[in-house]
């Protein structure tokens, strides 16, 4: 045989028992309280099924034949079955065209995807949509870049393993995903009402951020040097918000920044 059969029918068959709301990133249809909890308890044992499935991996990699594991795990890596988390913005994603018949499979995209942006700190348009699901790898962020993409698609919520790495490698996180998708999101957002403050602050999620961007060769960033100046992307804790670059002004006697 090509490939371990079972381990690829066992992952289709915990893709095709995952409720909508396991393996969507879009707001499921409301339910009674007792269908929720059921539902929510159905999901818990399928999560935790899925990644049991997934330690076995290395075992499974021990077993193939080389010229066979690319073909295997290029099956793998389409079926919705890794466990991942989304820290999306709930509503403030607002879609410029109809999420098509595989939004089920935690699927999104910069270019699916408009943003509709607050108009106050109590606005109930910047709820967060945080949710454990069922994704495709070749939809997902990878656990190390999580602070690049985390509004705008899942993110693995275990590294994968070193032994399945070279078979299953994640594309790095781009320019246009992280500036136009990502960093975009969040200048909608306010400081004194930061919701992801659970899992990382502000400064640690734009330091990470102006890195990755920093990174890049001059003339690579040049094309959205316009689009960056016209967001704010700045944090102040001492204002509590963020602001615009040009808005901001840095003290040469104590190295402090101020707005």
């Amino acid at each position: 045989e090509k490939h371990p059969p079972l381990f690829l029918e066992a992952a289709r068959k915990i893709a095709s028992l995952a409720p909508p709301a396991l393996t969507s990133i879009h707001q499921p249809i409301e339910q009674q309280p007792q269908q929720a909890t059921a539902t929510t308890a159905f999901a818990d044992r399928l999560f935790a099924c899925a990644s049991n499935l997934l330690d076995l991996l290395p075992q499974v990699v021990e077993h193939l034949q080389r010229d066979n594991k690319q073909e295997f795990f290029d099956e793998l890596r389409s079926i919705p079955c890794f466990p991942a988390r989304f820290l999306g913005l709930g509503t403030q994603m607002t879609a410029a065209e109809p999420p098509p018949p595989a939004a089920a499979d935690a699927a999104i995209s910069v270019r699916q995807w408009s943003l509709s942006a607050p108009s106050s700190p109590s606005d109930d348009s910047k709820d967060t949509q945080h949710a454990n699901i069922l994704a495709r790898l070749d939809r997902c962020g990878a656990k190390e870049d999580e602070m690049l993409v985390f509004s705008i698609k899942p993110v693995l919520i275990e590294p994968l393993p070193n032994a399945v790495k070279p078979w299953l490698s994640m594309e790095k996180p781009t320019l246009e995903e992280v500036i136009f998708g990502h960093l975009r999101a969040l200048s909608t957002l306010h400081l004194d009402a930061w919701p992801f403050a659970t899992d990382f602050s502000a400064i640690e999620v734009f330091t990470a951020i102006f890195t990755f961007i920093i990174d890049f060769p001059p003339e690579a960033t040049r094309p959205h040097i316009n689009l960056l100046r016209t967001l704010d992307i700045l944090p102040i804790p001492a204002v509590s918000r963020l602001v615009r670059p040009r808005r901001v002004f840095r003290n040469l006697d104590d190295a402090s920044l101020a707005a």
